[in-house]
This record gives C-alpha cells, structure tokens and sequence, in this order.
C-alpha cells in the first residue's frame, strides 16, 4: 500500500543529506512536521550542512552577525535561549532567542516552531523557522528582514547533544 502524503505536504526526500545542494533541504523543509519547544530543551550542537561553498559563505554570514566560531544553540524549559560560540577553547553565549510560536511558516504556510533574536545586534534582522527532521536533527531555515533579501531562506540544522 503506498503512503498517502497529507494535502499540502510535498513528499520527504529519503533520508537527511549533509552535503546536499540547497534546493534539497528546502523541499525537505516543506515535508517535514513541526515540532514542540521542549524537543529542543538543553544544548543543540550545530551540523555543517550543503555544499562546500554554501558551508563557506554560512559561516562568513554568522561572522558578520557576530556569532564566530558558531557551534549550536541552547534553551531552556520556557523557550528563551542563546546562540554557543567557540572562542580559544572555551564555549561563549552570543545573542539571546526566543522559541515563539508555532506559527505560519513563510516556506510552505504549514505550522514551524519560530525563533526570534531579542538583541539589538545584526541578528534582529533574522527569522528561524524550525522543523523535525529524520535521525534527531532538527531543520531550520533562516529568512533575512533585509530589502531585496527577504525572500532568500538559508538552511541550517542542529542535534541535541
């Protein structure tokens, strides 16, 4: 008997690829259910994922958002949390979020966990949607209330630890 996918929902690409061209996350993003804040409750370590020159150009973009040496988030029970950072040996908090939601995703319409960055740094400017993906990874994208950038969605993905 085929698997009937529910109406709205695009059919989920086999299985989580960590060197997949974008296109390949956002479809997969677009097929995956929400999830539930406390899913996410404790430390979520960052995984690099895409293509060579999108790993590159990521990590360049979280530079210029202040978060170098990005290696995850962390929240708490009521879904307020902080962006890790790597720095000489020792982990650092930068930025604090958070979890809202679920809302409406921008990708799809379909329901995502949310995460809001209540800093006054270059992150203010930035949406996650989040969504469950196979193997306890978690799927995000990441839209930019930047004119004329407003519609790139970047993906990324973290794993609780």
């Amino acid at each position: 008997m085929a698997h009937e996918q529910p109406a709205g929902r695009a059919a989920a690409p086999a299985r989580f690829r960590m060197d997949a061209p974008l296109g390949f996350y956002r479809a997969l993003f677009r097929s995956l259910p929400p999830l539930d804040r406390g899913e996410l409750v404790g430390r979520c370590d960052a995984l690099r994922i895409g293509p060579s020159w999108y790993r590159a150009l990521f990590t360049a973009l979280l530079w210029a958002g202040g978060l170098r040496g990005w290696s995850g988030k962390e929240f708490a029970p009521d879904g307020a949390g902080v962006n890790l950072c790597r720095r000489g040996g020792r982990v650092v908090t930068r930025s604090r979020l958070q979890l809202e939601g679920p809302g409406a995703s921008r990708a799809d319409g379909g329901p995502a966990l949310l995460l809001r960055y209540r800093d006054r740094s270059p992150l203010r400017l930035v949406r996650d949607e989040l969504r469950r993906a196979p193997g306890g990874i978690v799927l995000g994208l990441t839209y930019l209330a930047i004119p004329g950038l407003s519609r790139v969605r970047l993906p990324f993905a973290i794993r609780r630890a």
